[in-house]
Order: structure tokens, then C-alpha cells, then sequence
């Protein structure tokens, strides 16, 4: 089965190679430490996973092959330019 890199999106792929979708464990998982119920940051490193998981959503597998793309030629400009 192919899978068009227009298809595959920024959260899919982070749960291809991440064992979570959060930015810190406590956040899926409270038995990692011992004071994540009354830990005021977790909530804040909870909202920020859902934020950036929410920005991943509009970008796809596409949009950073074009942007790999077009770093890889301002660098290839670059250096030629310093030669």
C-alpha cells in the first residue's frame, strides 16, 4: 500500500518515531512521578503538547520535503557564493 506524502501528516509521523505524543511522560502517564497530581507545570506541558500537536496537524509529509527542498538550496547557494 502507498501512502501519498500529501496524506501523511506532522502527528502520524511523530507517532511513528515517538513512544508519546507528549512533550514530558507525566502528561499521559502519573505514575512516572510521584507529585504529577499537584504539579502545576504538568497542566502547562500538557496545553503545550496540544498546541504544538495542533500546528503539526496542518503540515504534512509534502510540506516538509519542500521545505528540506528549499533549505538545501539557499545552503547550496551559500556556499557557493563563499567560493
Amino acid at each position: 500500500m502507498l501512502i501519498r506524502l500529501d496524506d501523511l501528516r506532522g502527528p502520524e509521523i511523530v507517532a511513528l518515531l515517538e513512544d508519546t505524543s507528549c512533550l514530558v511522560e507525566c502528561c499521559e502517564d502519573t505514575t512516572v512521578c510521584e507529585r504529577a497530581d499537584l504539579c502545576p507545570t504538568r497542566l502547562l506541558w500538557k496545553e503545550a503538547s496540544e498546541a504544538m500537536f495542533d500546528r503539526l496537524e496542518a503540515i504534512t509529509l509534502a510540506d516538509m520535503v519542500e521545505r528540506a527542498k528549499a533549505m538545501e538550496s539557499k545552503e547550496s547557494t551559500r556556499v557557493l557564493a563563499s567560493s
